[in-house]
Formats: structure tokens, sequence, C-alpha cells
């Protein structure tokens, strides 16, 4: 059935329309967005019983298995691993090893790990016969350590003793035959398996167990490592830790004495070799020098690799034509300039001669450049006194035009002169080039050899340095013999450990209490997560974004001939107790969201039964009628009433369906209730139809009629849930209570009825949280803002 169309009843026009409140759909909050520490705190005092015992209980329990343990001791030494002093050719060299990198600590590191020391302490100690290592025997924190105990203190396993002498049992040959996984197999091979009759090394089957048991830590930025070892026994665990240092320098020195030894037979195979190459090359250098006839080519052998002689005359030579073939190109250079100028004169003097160095240098022209100068002075001054016919002024005129074709001729013999010059100065340049090209290629040629020869002589030097650091470190070696001191020193030796370092038994069990709580509190956390009922008055608002209206707190019902008490009753009989102040802090709240309309009409409902909507539909009721206001309660659940059967009347007493289907009139359906001072209309006779009734448009005209003749109307709506009752009624009431039962009301359920109501745009007024338990809530099950200066009457008098 479409729930859009049931839910809209028709209301007559004489009927007041109801006003709805306004509402914020979709109000939720989720959880992720909500961090409130004081719920988190309120979960953890909520199982904080259950988080101890389970801390303690697990605690203890480490406890006991610690001390069921076999305590072990570890004795620690420390060795200095210094580098050792490089020499020409060192035994270190000779593997590639610096002695001074931090690879070469870590190597020493490894080499004391290293089963070869293992075998060499076992050896020594004789550990194949101590009680720790006999047989298999479990490693030092093992439990299964029944046996008798050893003289050094730990217990011998019963399966690795005789019940005679006490000597190990070999089982493994029977267990060989058992675990041989071939001749289980139908088919099997041609061939029979053989087993090795060979005795396995005991050594080696002690040295797992040994390196299990040690421990060599360096120390970082020093030169220092540490090596410990752990035995059941403290005196063992002391002898071990100091018999690996031992037995290491000892290791180191062998390898020395080896190696020294190695490095002499070396030397004195390569020496012979490098004397043999030393003569040859050698003679290769006489021979060349000899053949190219070099007397003083380089004297390098005594000079340092410097050249002279030959070489260096050759080089000056080519240093002084350098400079005279610059000269000479600097000359014919000014020549060509000098020449340039005269020529762009064109045959005439030009008056700023002077300024001109190549022609002005030149004696004549200067003695014809002065007459030239005098002459014009002359004839100057005659003009000025004398006629252009005057013979004084025309013979200084002729005299002026004879210096000055005197001067041109000079001139013209000067530049002749410097084509001269020019030609000389090519010649002289060609000529300097032309012996620097000889010289040059005479330098190359020799350059040549004095490679050659500084190649030659270079091989020599080499071969003699060689030789002479192979057989000055042969002979040191030859000295020093077997007087090889060790790198290694023992800095600490090991003493007696007075204290066992397994089992840790005060740090185990603090690990396995704080684990073992922090577990706790995740469950309590998975159980609250799983909890998917209300608890506390923020998840109300946050879950289902309405206002609080109140809180009802859980009251014992009593059962009188097999029928449970009308907990409603506790209201009239308790006035001032915790049950009574809740619903009037209800009623207040009811009140203040319609203080602009005087008339009310409260629809009560919830989404499952059981959940206490009709003792709060009747509380509710009870308190309002304290402040003289008619009140009537309308048991509008056709399907399951039992608000008469409550108040004492009978069932067939007329009721809501009588007065709809219009069999009962309206004062035949109403009954006063003396108790609580307020009238009561019942369900009356059940309906096949309830929901059809109830949006019948006689029943909208009949909670008209109500609401004229009384000051509150309260109906009691069936569940949510089960039937869609409450959403046809919601729509002619001005106010609905939506009651969910705490901890036990899902909240998917509430949401979904409350999602339902918002369809219809009910007005949701608010939300009661009913039955919640006091005594929970003081251990953390809610942050409620009821209080003991609130319940305390009620404690006291039930106390009473």
């Amino acid at each position: 059935m479409n729930d859009k169309n049931i839910y809209s009843p028709v209301i007559p026009s004489n009927v007041p329309q109801v006003v709805n409140v306004p509402y914020e759909a979709g109000g939720y909050v989720s959880e992720e967005e909500q961090f409130d520490l004081r719920r988190y705190w309120a979960v953890i005092r909520r199982h904080l019983w259950g988080i101890l015992g389970l801390a303690v209980s697990v605690s203890v329990l480490t406890l006991l298995i610690l001390l069921s343990k076999t305590p072990i001791y570890r004795a620690t030494a420390s060795l200095v691993i210094e580098p050792k002093q490089q020499k020409v050719v060192s035994v270190e060299e000779l593997y590639g090893i610096d002695t001074k990198s931090a690879a070469y600590y870590y190597t020493q590191v490894e080499v004391l790990k290293s089963r070869a020391i293992a075998r060499k302490v076992i050896e020594a100690l004789n550990l194949t016969a101590h009680p720790e290592f006999v047989g298999e025997s479990p490693a030092p924190d093992s439990a299964e350590e029944t046996g008798p105990v050893g003289p050094d203190g730990p217990r011998i396993p019963k399966d690795l003793a005789s019940a005679d002498s006490g000597e190990p049992v070999d089982g493994g040959e029977a267990e060989s035959s058992l675990l041989d996984w071939r001749s289980w197999l139908p088919f099997g091979t041609s061939q029979p398996v053989t087993t090795s009759t060979e005795e396995p090394d005991p050594v080696d089957r002690v040295v797992d167990q040994f390196l299990a048991r040690l421990n060599v830590t360096a120390i970082r930025n020093t030169q220092i490592v540490q090596v410990s070892f752990e035995a059941a026994s403290p005196e063992l665990a002391m002898r071990v830790a100091n018999a690996v240092c031992d037995a290491y320098i000892d290791a180191n020195l062998e390898a020395r004495t080896e190696g020294t030894q190695l490095a002499s037979r070396w030397l004195a195979s390569r020496l012979e070799g490098l004397r043999q190459k030393l003569a040859e090359s050698e003679r290769r250098l006489q021979a060349y020098l000899e053949n190219q006839k070099l007397v003083d080519i380089g004297n390098a052998s005594s000079s340092g690799g410097t050249s002279s002689g030959v070489s260096s005359l050759s080089a000056s030579q080519l240093s002084d034509l350098n400079a005279k073939y610059i000269e000479a190109r600097k000359a014919r250079l000014e020549a060509e300039t000098a020449y340039g100028q005269i020529a762009g004169l064109g045959g005439q003097v030009p008056d700023n001669i002077e300024s001109m160095p190549a022609i002005y240098g030149d004696e004549t022209v200067r003695d014809l450049k002065q007459q030239e100068h005098e002459a014009l002075t002359r004839v100057n001054e005659l003009s000025s006194r004398y006629g252009a016919q005057h013979p004084e002024r025309v013979t200084a005129e002729t005299h002026l035009e004879s210096v000055r074709t005197a001067l041109k001729k000079q001139i013209a013999s000067v530049a002749a002169r410097l084509k001269q010059q020019i030609a000389v100065a090519y010649a002289n340049e060609n000529a300097l080039a032309g012996q620097i090209d000889g010289l040059k290629n005479e330098l190359q040629g020799i350059a040549r050899k004095e490679s050659v020869y500084r190649e030659l002589q270079r091989e020599v030097q080499s071969n003699r340095e060689l030789y002479e650091m192979f057989f000055k470190r042969l002979k040191e070696t030859s000295e020093a013999g077997d007087l090889q001191p060790s790198n290694a020193r023992i800095m600490d030796a090991a003493i007696l450990p007075r204290v066992p370092v397994k089992p840790n038994k005060k740090l185990g069990v603090t690990i396995a209490f704080f684990l073992s709580l922090m577990a706790g509190i995740g469950l309590a956390f998975l159980l609250d997560f799983m909890d998917k009922s209300f608890r506390s008055s923020g998840e109300v608002e946050q879950k289902l974004g309405l206002p609080l209206l109140g809180l009802v707190p859980l009251v014992p019902q009593k059962q009188k001939r097999g029928v449970k008490e009308d907990v409603s009753r506790v209201f009239l009989e308790d006035p001032r107790g915790n049950f009574a102040e809740s619903v009037r802090t209800i009623r207040t709240g009811i009140m203040l969201s319609a203080l602009d309309d005087p008339r009310m009409s409260i629809l009560v409902t919830s989404s499952l039964p059981g959940e206490g909507k009709s003792s709060i539909s009747m509380s509710l009721a009870y308190a309002l009628a304290q402040l003289n206001s008619r009140v009537l309660v309308v048991e509008a659940d056709l399907r399951r009433p039992n608000l008469a059967k409550r108040c004492g009347l009978s069932a067939k007493m007329p009721g809501l369906s009588n007065l709809v289907v219009q069999t009962a009139t309206l004062e035949e359906c109403i009954h006063h209730y003396d108790a609580g001072n307020i009238d009561l209309m019942p369900a009356g006779i059940i309906p096949p139809n309830p929901l059809e009734l109830l949006s019948s448009h006689r029943f909208a005209e009949a909670m008209a009629e109500l609401e004229s003749e009384y000051d509150a109307i309260i109906l009691d709506a069936p569940p949510m849930q089960p039937v869609s009752d409450a959403l046809a009624l919601s729509r002619l009431v001005r106010s609905v209570i939506y009651v969910i039962q705490a901890e036990k009301t899902p909240v998917h359920m509430a949401r979904s009825g409350i999602d339902r109501l918002r369809k219809v745009r009910a007005p949701l007024t608010g939300v009661v949280l009913s039955q919640l338990n006091l005594e929970k809530s003081r251990r953390g099950y809610s942050s409620y803002y009821y209080s003991d200066y609130y319940y305390g009457s009620y404690k006291q008098e039930g106390a009473q």
C-alpha cells in the first residue's frame, strides 16, 4: 500500500487547519563527524571492570608463565679492534682490506660470529659434553627442561639421558626409519635407500645452538666490539664470552702469521722478475741514446726531469728569431703607412705637413718648409707696399715658387725612398719567417726524441723504485718473522653475572598488562560500536536530529495476579520522585514549543511496542491535568489497545471506533478517570480496517470537535514500524512526540520512523528517552543532565 495515498485524510471545511511546526529535514549528524571525549570516557567507564579484569588475568597468566621459565644469564666481554699501520706492502693490501674503514669492523664482527670461531671455543671448552649442549636440547628459555639438574644449573631433557649412566641417547636412527617418506610410497624405487654410516660431528651438532646464544655488537663511532653469551649457568656464560675473545685473537694472529709467510714467498718470487725488468729497461734507454746520438738532450737523471743543452739552445734561437721577425714586420707596416700618406697627397704639399712624421722627419723637407715660410712672409710684406708688377715683388714671388717646386720634388724623393724600404722590409720578413719554420721543424724532431727518451727514463725510474720497495719489504718481513702483533685486545673481560636477563618478569608483566589493557579497551569500543541503541541525550540529538524533551527513568514493574502494574501511576503515587519530575520536564518542553497555541493536540508514538509510549501518554496527561487543564487521552491504537485495561475499564465499553462509525455518542465514548482527573476515550470495538477508520472524514470531524472541548488532547498512537496508523494521525495534531527506549530501540528503526513522519510533514516536537537505568548512567552510560539533586528524593523514599 502506498503511504502517499493513505496518509492524507479528508478534512472538512469547518475543521480548523493544523499549523505544522517547522522542522529541518535530514538533521542527522553522523558518528564520524563527532569527536566527544566524554563519550569515549563513558564507554571505558561502562566496561571498566571487564577491562581491568582482562588486564589483571593476562598479567597473572604471563607472570606464571615467566616464573616457569629457566633463568638465563648473560656475560659480556669487550674487545678493542685497532687498525694496523700500513707499510709498503702489507698483508691487508694482499687481500684488499682497508683496516680503517667501517666495512673492516663489520667484517670483524662477522668473523666473531663465524662457525670457525664457534668450533674453536666448543673444542677448547669441551661443550659437546656440557649438559646445556647435550643432544638436541631446547633453547635456554624452553619450558621442556624436565630432566635432572646438571652441574652448572640447567635441566637435562629426560629423553637425552639414559637411566643408568646419564649418557645421551641417539634416537636418530629410529626416527630415520619412521620419517622416511619414500618407504610409504606404494611403488617405491628399485634401489634400496642407503643411509650414511658416518658418525655426525658432535661439534657441528652444537655449533647452531652455540651461535643462537652468541651476540656480537659493534658500538657505533668506536673501535669497541661487545661479545655476549647467554646460558643457564652464569659461570658458563662468563667462560664462553672470554673464550670467544681469546679464540678471535688467536685466529687473528694465525691469519697474520700465515699472511706474512705468504707475503714473503710472493715478494721473493716477484723480486727476481723486477730485477730483470729493471736491467732490461736500462739497456733500452742506453741503446736509444746511442742510436739517436744524443749527448746532453735531457740530463733528466740528475736534474729532476728538466731539459737543457740542444733543446734549450734551439728554444733560445727560436725566441730571438721571433723577436726579429716582429721588428721586421713592424718596420714594414710603418713604412707602408707613411707611403700611403704621401701617395694620398696627389703631389700637393699639405698645410699640416708638420703632423706627418714620415715627411716632416726628412731634414731637407724641414729646411725647404722653413724657406717656403720665409719666402711667403716676404711676398706678403711686399704685396702690402708694392703693386703686382713691382720688380721686387715679382722677384719674391718667383723665389717662393721655386722653393715650393723643390719641396714637392723632395717629398717625391721621400716617397721613393719609403717604397724601397718596403721592398727591403718584405724581403727581410720573408727571410726571418723561413728561418723560424726551419727551426720549428728542428725543434719538433728534438721534442719527439725527447718524448721517447723521457718515457724510457720513467720506465727505468719506476722499475728501480718498485724493485727497491719490494727489496725493502722482503728484508723487513724476513727480519720480523713470526713476531706479528694482534690488532685486537681485550678491554674488559667478562665477569660472573649475578642477575638473570631472561625472563624479564617486570617488563613482561608490564607489557602484558598494557597490551591486554589496550585489547580490553578495544573490545569495549567494539562492543559499543556493535550496540546500535541509544544511551545518552547527546546520541539522541546527534543521531536523530531532534531535540530531547526529557528522560524517563526505569521504574521496576510489580505484578498483581499475573498482570503488570501501570507504570504511569508512579506519577500519582510519588509526585516528587524521579519519574514525576522527568514527566513534568517533558510537559514544560511541549508547552514551551507551543506558546502561541492555547490548545494542544499531541500524538505519542514509538518504533516498537513495549517502549513506554502508553505510560508516557498517561503520565503526560496527569502532568497537564495538574495545571487545571481539561485533558483527554485518546487510545488511538485500534489494533492492540491496553489503556482501558490499565485504568480498570472494560474492554467492551464504547470508544473511538464507536464514535467514528457513529454507534455511540461523544458523551458515551468519553469516560472520566478520577485517579488522574483526566478523561479517557478507549479504543472501543476493534475494527477490521483501523487505518481506513483513522483516515476517514468522520475521524477528522471528531478531532475538531474534541479540540473545541478540551485544552489538551493526547493520542496514544500505535508504533511506527508494524503499522502506518501514526502517519495518518500525525496530520491532525499540532505536536508529535517520539518515544525511544534507552539501550533497546535500534537507531535505524528510530530513524526510519522519524523519516516517515518527516515525509508527511508531521509536526515533530521532540524525542523522549524512556526506561533509563540510573545506576548504569552513573557508571558512564550517558551524559544525562539529571543528577542526584533531582533524583535524591526518589532514592531516599525507595530505600525507606
